[in-house]
């Protein structure tokens, strides 16, 4: 229902980097709970972080301003996002007429417009799709190593109480 690829490889491909954010986004709940004891701080931290991770991955703001737009770079959203968009629209036969066509009033310089071009949104399309794994799997581990830190430091206490 909403054109998106009709193939396994990109079924997967989608399949496989959703679940790389959901365990990712896990691991920071998981690390949340593990070094904040008190629930309603938890729960307030994790509202507000995750509001501003969200706010700066860019699919809600586009043009962010300049002192604030590398935290785009710490977001764990904005390598998903980012890595969906090129799973979805690398190599994709777009153009600018055809578009033009479907929508009259979409202009020269709209995202639309600019796929034919490989960019869609400050995201080359065409890239290979390595760089924004390899971040989400970083992410990953530092994440389960930072949460296991935090146990062990938790039970050590307890032992020699």
């Amino acid at each position: 229902m909403g054109g998106l690829r009709i193939a396994a490889g990109s079924f997967f491909a989608n399949l496989f980097s959703m679940l790389l954010v959901v365990l990712v986004a896990q691991s920071i709940g998981l690390l949340v709970g593990a070094t904040i004891l008190h629930p309603r701080t938890a729960i307030a931290f994790c509202t507000v972080m995750m509001l501003c991770t969200m706010l700066v991955a860019g699919f809600y703001v586009s043009n962010m301003p300049v002192w604030i737009a590398w935290m785009k770079y710490t977001s764990f959203v904005w390598y998903g996002y980012n890595l969906l968009l090129k799973i979805e629209f690398s190599h994709r036969g777009y153009s600018c007429s055809d578009l033009r066509k479907a929508k009259p009033e979409v202009a020269q310089d709209t995202p639309w417009c600019s796929v034919a071009q490989g960019q869609l949104f400050e995201v080359d399309v065409d890239e290979a799709v390595t760089l924004e794994v390899c971040v989400l799997m970083a992410a990953l581990l530092v994440l389960r190593w930072a949460v296991y830190q935090a146990l062990k430091m938790k039970t050590t206490f307890r032992q020699r109480g």
